[in-house]
């Protein structure tokens, strides 16, 4: 299943950027006021990071199954994201200000079938000032995410003026790797 979406609601499966996809999988995109998108795997396990994110800098985190991340800045411009899951996950992303910060997220979680979901999702944001991202989680193995500081992403916290967010997501039977695509964020 492939969804495609332009901010202000514009997919394959259902409007409002909401997305159900195979066992549980659920991806909610919100934009205008902010963006939201929200992670989350089996086993419920959270981590506090609290960094400023500068120019090509990398992070990465282990977390796991059923984490919560959060990965906040202060009014943003043009976002562009792209999303490759299987299987129940639940990610949020909230972005609120101008930053330059591109993230790259690559989720292993275990269903209770012992099958392997695969997420891979790249979160682009491109703007000034310095960034704030936090990120949430409930400590637990079997997830990684890094983070790398880059350009695309333009999205509106607060104005009515159109933003562009595009999310691509894609839900293969378990078993197989999903390979991160990528999109043209007009």
């Amino acid at each position: 299943m492939h969804t495609r979406a332009h901010t202000c609601t514009r997919a394959h499966t259902r409007a409002h950027m909401h997305t159900r996809a195979h066992t549980r999988r659920h991806m909610h995109t919100r934009a205008h006021t902010r963006r939201h998108m929200h992670t989350r795997a089996h086993r419920y396990t959270c981590t506090h990071a609290h960094a400023h994110i500068h120019a090509h800098a990398r992070t990465r985190v282990h977390t796991c199954t059923r984490a919560h991340m959060h990965t906040r800045a202060d009014t943003c411009i043009h976002a562009h994201a792209h999303a490759h899951t299987r299987t129940q996950i639940h990610m949020h992303t909230r972005t609120r200000t101008y930053m330059h910060m591109c993230a790259q997220i690559h989720v292993h979680t275990r269903t209770r079938a012992h099958a392997h979901t695969h997420a891979y999702t790249r979160t682009c944001t491109r703007a000034h000032t310095c960034t704030h991202a936090q990120t949430h989680a409930h400590t637990c193995p079997h997830a990684h995410m890094s983070a790398h500081a880059r350009t695309h992403i333009h999205m509106h916290a607060r104005a009515h003026t159109c933003t562009h967010t595009c999310t691509h997501t894609c839900t293969h039977p378990p078993g197989r790797l999903v390979q991160q695509g990528v999109l043209d964020p007009r």
